[in-house]
This record gives C-alpha cells, sequence and structure tokens, in this order.
C-alpha cells in the first residue's frame, strides 16, 4: 500500500513518517507539512490513502479530506472534539496523539479491507529467445532446462514446442514464474507443478509431449515437494 502524510508540525510528521516505515508492505509516497502544497500536488500524486492531521493553520484536515474524496483517510490528531466530523466524512480510522504504532497497526489493517484487491499476476513474460522477443505463456511450460550448449541459456518445453530462452538465469525464471506452479529440482532443471505424475526422495517424473522422463530430484530441493522419508 502506498500513502501520503500531511502535518504542518515537523516533529509529528518525522515521527508519522518513522512509523510507516517500520511496517512491512507499506511506503510512503510524500509528505508533507503544508496543507495547501499537498492540495495542489494530490491530483498528480499516485497513492492509495492519506494520513492526515486535523488542526492546521489556513485549511484543516477535515477540509483536506473533503477535497480528496474518493482517496481512503486516517486522522491521527490530538483533538478528540473533530472525532464525529472525521466520521461524516467516511474516514477509515480516527487516531489520537501521541501516535501509537501498534493502533496505526490496526488503522492500517482496517484499511486494507477497504482498499480495492490486486490485480492478477500476469499470465506471461516478454523474454529474449533464439527467435527474438517473445511471450512465453506460464500456463504452457511444462519444464525448463539449462541448454547443452551454453547454461546461460534455458530449454523450455511447452505443451507444443520448444523455446530457447537467451542468457537468463533460474533466479530470474523463478522470479517471474508463479510460485505455487512451478519447483527447481536440481540445478540445472524446472519443472510445472501439473506436470508431475509422481515423485520419491531422489526422482521427479513429469509427463511431456514426448513421454514420461524422470528428473533427479536433489537432496537441496527436495522440501520444495514436502518430502519427508
Amino acid at each position: 500500500m502506498t500513502c501520503v502524510l500531511l502535518d504542518d508540525e515537523l516533529p509529528g510528521l518525522q515521527y508519522l513518517k518513522l512509523v510507516c516505515q517500520q511496517i512491512p508492505g507499506l511506503e510512503v509516497v510524500r509528505a508533507y507539512n503544508d496543507p495547501q502544497k499537498f492540495l495542489h500536488d494530490a491530483p498528480t500524486l499516485d497513492f492509495d490513502f492519506a494520513v492526515l492531521d486535523i488542526h492546521m493553520p489556513g485549511i484543516d484536515g477535515l477540509a483536506v479530506a473533503e477535497a480528496i474524496r474518493g482517496r481512503p483517510v486516517i486522522f491521527v490528531t490530538g483533538h478528540q472534539e473533530y472525532a464525529a466530523d472525521a466520521f461524516d466524512l467516511d474516514a477509515v480510522d480516527f487516531i489520537r496523539k501521541p501516535l501509537d504504532k501498534e493502533r496505526f497497526e490496526r488503522a492500517i489493517r482496517k484499511l486494507s479491507t477497504r482498499l480495492p484487491a490486486a490485480p492478477a499476476a500476469p499470465a506471461f513474460a516478454r523474454l529474449n529467445s533464439a527467435q527474438g522477443k517473445i511471450l512465453l505463456y506460464f500456463d504452457q511450460v511444462l519444464l525448463i532446462s539449462a541448454a547443452d550448449g551454453d547454461p546461460r541459456d534455458k530449454q523450455v518445453t511447452l505443451r507444443n514446442g520448444q523455446i530457447l530462452l537467451k542468457n537468463i538465469s533460474f533466479t530470474q525464471l523463478l522470479a517471474l514464474l508463479p510460485a505455487d506452479q512451478f519447483r527447481q529440482v536440481n540445478k540445472q532443471t524446472l519443472v510445472a507443478l501439473k506436470a508431475v505424475s509422481y515423485y520419491n526422495a531422489t526422482e521427479v517424473t513429469v509427463d511431456l509431449p514426448g513421454g514420461k522422463r524422470s528428473i533427479p530430484l536433489s537432496e537441496t530441493y527436495r522440501p520444495g515437494f514436502h518430502y519427508k522419508k
């Protein structure tokens, strides 16, 4: 999640930013101590929610929240008397200063239920092949192995053919492939779980277009198959 912060008091703003940086998965896009500057920039900022002080000179936090309606807001303020007005604006939460990290984390968890679901993982990757740029669709991949000629290249066995990927490591491939659909079985081979017929402590048997093939399963990668002796 991404957020912007607004508090006219610099010490409070710095502490709020520090708390946000300690929460995994939360990124502070910008921090403002001037509500006018924030409202000027807001239309061009990409953020999921705003954390606002209320009592500020010129424009208070309630007016700022009204101006950015449609964006979730968490108020962090020392003025309890604004609570009713804050919730009239459909604020996610209203937290009193001094800010408590655990209390703020509860507000973030509450907020996460109101944000749209994350987009689905991509179904393909654009990669370099011996024939040029290709779109490698993950659901077509059955097996990936180090190429015989150059181990920096990878031979990909598909449902309906093969592709030679150029200069890509298994680490890079694993970062692209859906983690719940692929496993590395040894230093030179990745398999699609949907292609696995059966396995034991020493090998994995996969169904390929040309028939079944047994591949050594090294001890290093055995835990990926939840194998126990």
